[in-house]
């Protein structure tokens, strides 16, 4: 008797660090990065996982504010980050992507002088890069392969969709007047289960509305339902199809004092309205960039938060609330894919108490056992020079730990540009270059390293004569 009570025991703690194992929350820094925000997170065909956002860094007379894609395996380890730096814009973020068959990736963002797409492969490496005129805020694989871009038409501003192939070349333009001047934004797009399409976000009319708009294949409207809450901004965030092919909607309604009240709508596959939740009404929380169907015991599984913070809240198909779990993070994905379902758990992104890029796993409860203290960075680039003060010859010294394209530069006091030491192409490597500054005054100096990858450094010399 005692030896089965000790093997039963015995099995008890493997399954117990078994399940410990496989729920985590991870953290990164890749880009040294003051603050950073995620907007989506993806399941790869690998088994890894990827996640977008953009990240700021101010540093002296330098600011950035670019977007990015890492990847990492399926225990959270980074494999490789990458910013969506592009010529045609100063600055960026990447708003949405999904992975091509082929593993590698189509990302789509946009700054306030344009949009762009950029493709990689499974490794990272930009394959291509374009200019385009078309806002994305939200991505789909459709069934064909194709890829679905949901945004704003940027020649009309009105709400839009476009199909485009893999390799980038347009199949088809749609773009919907939905009141008022035409304007608005198309936040989350989905495919439903008779091929066509389903999205929310906000059009103009009395303010701006919420908006549930049902299409064909082509993107042909058939139907749109809009909902105008209590002040003049409403907004839907995130629209997903249950297995009853009914249609649930979270965003928020703008109160006359300003106060934002999450609410959940769910509409039938014919657009009549089943019930139509929020805040204002309830003591629970409504407003979810993110949505999930658990399919096997008909939840809605919804990325928000609690009277403490940041949660995952779960609702029944009536909308009655069943289970809500804080999560412990400061900051949540902002995208309409922020949450995914994995094998008896979720996936999740979203930000640390630091504002690192923060990746979580949990069980079917939202609960995790398991956080990482230490965050994850990509190898340090360095940057030093010597002597320092120097007259009139200093050796600037550098290393890469990627192969880029370099640019090295000097700046004064001011910001303005003094010379361009190097801007060519470069293994990963240690190099130096000399500066000479016969014809320049006494005084501090900025030497700027910065390449394609993301890297970015800056380092103060000083020039005594």
């Amino acid at each position: 008797m005692c030896r089965k009570i000790l093997i039963v025991s015995l099995l008890i703690i493997n399954f117990s660090l078994l399940i410990s194992q496989e729920t985590w929350i991870q953290t990164y820094d890749p880009f040294y990065a003051d603050s950073y925000a995620t907007e989506d997170v993806l399941i790869c065909q690998d088994g890894g996982y990827a996640i977008n956002g953009y990240y700021d860094i101010d540093d002296f007379m330098w600011e950035e504010h670019w977007g990015f894609l890492i990847k990492t395996d399926s225990d959270g380890n980074l494999l490789w980050a990458k910013v969506d730096t592009v010529s045609f814009m100063s600055e960026n973020e990447s708003l949405a992507f999904i992975e091509t068959d082929d593993g590698g990736f189509l990302s789509a963002g946009s700054s306030p002088w344009g949009s762009y797409l950029i493709k990689r492969d499974s490794l990272g490496n930009r394959l291509w890069s374009i200019f385009n005129d078309f806002h994305v805020e939200t991505m789909l694989r459709a069934e064909d392969g194709n890829i679905i871009l949901g945004g704003i038409r940027i020649d009309n501003g009105h709400p839009g969709i476009r199909k485009i192939t893999q390799e980038g070349y347009v199949l088809w333009n749609q773009d919907y007047y939905l009141g008022g001047s035409g304007t608005g934004k198309m936040r989350s797009i989905i495919q439903t289960s008779d091929g066509g399409f389903a999205s929310t976000g906000y059009s103009s009319g009395g303010g701006f509305n919420m908006f549930v708009l049902k299409t064909d294949s082509n993107g042909d409207s058939l139907w749109c339902n809009t909902y105008d809450g209590f002040g003049d901004w409403d907004e839907g965030y995130s629209i997903i199809e249950n297995t009853e092919n009914d249609l649930f909607v979270s965003g928020y309604f703008t109160g006359t004092n300003r106060i934002y009240y999450g609410v959940l709508i769910k509409l039938n596959s014919a657009g009549e309205l089943v019930f139509i939740i929020d805040e204002s009404q309830s003591e629970n929380y409504y407003i979810f960039f993110s949505m999930v169907d658990t399919i096997i015991d008909n939840k809605i599984v919804g990325y928000g938060r609690d009277a403490d913070g940041r949660a995952l809240n779960f609702y029944n198909y009536n909308g009655e609330s069943i289970l809500d779990t804080p999560l412990p993070l400061a900051g949540r994905g902002i995208g309409d894919k922020c949450l995914q379902i994995v094998t008896n758990g979720f996936l999740l992104c979203g930000n640390n108490s630091n504002w690192e890029i923060a990746l979580m796993k949990t069980d079917i409860n939202g609960q995790v056992t398991s956080i990482v203290d230490e965050v994850i960075s990509l190898p340090k680039n360095t940057l030093s020079n010597f002597p320092n003060p120097f007259n009139p010859h200093t050796t600037i010294k550098f290393n890469i730990t990627y192969p880029s394209k370099v640019l090295l530069q000097v700046f004064n006091v001011k910001g303005q540009l003094i010379t361009t030491l190097l801007n060519e192409e470069k293994q990963a490597g240690d190099y130096s270059v000399v500066w000479n500054s016969n014809e320049q005054p006494s005084g501090i100096y900025f030497v700027k390293l910065s390449n394609n990858e993301g890297l970015s450094k800056n380092h103060k010399i000083i020039l005594i004569k």
